[in-house]
């Protein structure tokens, strides 16, 4: 039966390195069976890697507004696309890691249309989902959110409180996946843990081929260098504070991010974390029960979900020195871009004077030439009109 893998995550689990994969090595992959669609449309700060985002891609107009219709329509052009895609290729990948949230809030209605589709156009929907230990996924989560444009700029304390209540939905995995398997059985959901030591031959590319049968070999493109980068604690902080100004723009973000990351790259590292040892196994009892169900009901390899927390790891302060280091650090990093910019410009403005002077220079001989050039075009046009009178006033020189 013809099958559409769908791979949603979650985020912080490499998905931005396994969607970049598949775009690279599209026709290779094709060729081997497994067809990977360009972007059925594009989005706003959406990179057209994720390919599924149209299932549940929200579009704003002008004003800010959502437009629900427009929403529809782009949601059921791009399945009757796949529907399309679905007679020259038997198996189709999408992935978008925002579908796991978007399916816990306001698309939770996704797996139910997915069902629909699948049974009109006689194809499968398997789930692909990557589950990374709920402490480590939070806290990767934040520092992501505080690099982004969004403006982020709660503390952890505020983040983490947050996630635990009102957004408890994108932690509480057992619950979640169970809600899936409920709507497109047990048999279609595809578990597997993020973490090297379980990754097929240590690898999550690797990992990701296995799911449909393949080795990762020579023979494909490897991966960009660089791809979604995560900054440090410190950096964290630094950026939190400056997203309180205000929101960034797109290449301003991208400047900063930049720097800030310079700037750690020339300090001790940190091996904090935002939450201490104590803190992470309390954190963690709380879904011990379900992570085992999901291990043993999912998985089934007789090892449980996740490893146990280490001992002795550190709790990290905002009010550390390295974060008093770093911020005179990102000053001067940013005056002193200021300064060679200004200095270029300087240069710049030099030059194009030099430039000016030169063409000036040029342009007034050129006047010379074009008023030698109409004096003797007016003696020629005088001497065709009154030529007696040319002859006799050269004559009279």
């Amino acid at each position: 039966m013809k099958t559409l893998y769908l791979h949603i995550g979650i985020p912080k689990t490499a998905t931005t390195s396994i969607q970049n994969f598949c775009v690279k090595n599209r026709d290779l992959l094709s060729e081997k069976g497994f067809y990977y669609p360009e972007s059925f449309h594009t989005y706003e700060n959406i990179v057209p890697d994720r390919n599924a985002h149209f299932l549940f891609g929200i579009i704003k107009n002008e004003q800010g507004k959502r437009r629900y219709k427009y929403e529809g329509k782009i949601r059921r052009e791009g399945l009757a696309h796949i529907a399309k895609l679905f007679e020259e290729h038997d198996n189709i990948i999408l992935s978008d890691e925002s579908i796991w949230w978007a399916t816990c809030f306001y698309r939770k209605d996704l797996w139910d249309m997915l069902k629909e589709e699948g049974e009109k156009h006689n194809y499968c929907v398997k789930v692909i989902v990557y589950l990374r230990r709920q402490d480590e996924f939070l806290q990767s989560r934040y520092n992501q959110l505080l690099k982004a444009i969004n403006s982020h700029s709660d503390s952890f304390e505020e983040y983490l409180n947050r996630c635990l209540t009102e957004r408890r939905a994108i932690v509480e995995y057992c619950e979640k996946i169970d809600g899936i398997a409920e709507i497109l059985g047990k048999e279609n959901i595809i578990v597997k843990r993020f973490d090297r030591d379980f990754f097929y031959k240590g690898d999550v590319i690797a990992d990701f081929l296995h799911i449909f049968g393949l080795e990762l070999t020579e023979e494909y493109a490897p991966l960009d260098d660089d791809l979604n980068v995560g900054t440090g604690l410190n950096s964290g902080e630094i950026k939190r504070k400056l997203n309180a100004l205000g929101k960034f723009e797109n290449d301003e973000n991208k400047y900063v991010v930049g720097i800030l990351k310079e700037c750690e790259d020339n300090l001790p590292k940190c091996n904090e974390k935002y939450l201490s040892s104590e803190e992470t196994q309390e954190l963690m009892a709380q879904f011990e029960e379900g992570n085992n169900r999901i291990a043993q009901e999912y998985i089934g390899d007789g090892k449980p979900l996740f490893k146990d927390v280490k001992d002795g790891i550190k709790k990290w302060s905002r009010d550390n020195p390295v974060v008093a280091d770093e911020t005179v650090m990102f000053l001067y990093s940013v005056c002193r871009g200021l300064h060679t910019e200004n200095k270029m410009l300087q240069d710049k403005e030099k030059e194009n004077a030099k430039n000016i002077a030169s063409l000036t220079k040029e342009l007034n001989k050129l006047k010379k030439r074009v008023e030698k050039n109409d004096k003797r075009i007016s003696d020629l046009k005088y001497a065709l009109r009154h030529p007696f009178k040319a002859i006799f006033r050269k004559f009279k020189k």
